[in-house]
């Protein structure tokens, strides 16, 4: 049996784990920086870490996308 968790998810999964469309994931992720882009041939796929998604560090210090997330929302934008 195959227990290990996966170091990536897609930007698909990224978006329902944090419950937004993707494309606004996709414009947060250009606009950040964060996630990495693979391509084969004309296909393009976005990946996210969990360190990404949700930080390694401290709960109150967020991760880095959350406090983007965080940022927007408080402008109103994501409302």
């Amino acid at each position: 049996m195959n227990n290990q968790v996966p170091k990536y998810v897609t930007r698909a999964r990224a978006s329902l784990m944090l419950g937004i469309p993707e494309a606004e994931l996709s414009r947060i992720s250009k606009e950040s920086g964060l996630g990495h882009v693979e391509r084969v041939g004309n296909q393009e796929e976005t990946y996210f870490t969990y360190e990404e998604l949700h930080g390694r560090s401290t709960p109150r210090a967020g991760s880095p996308l959350n406090q983007y997330l965080e940022h927007f929302d408080m402008q109103g934008i994501l409302s």
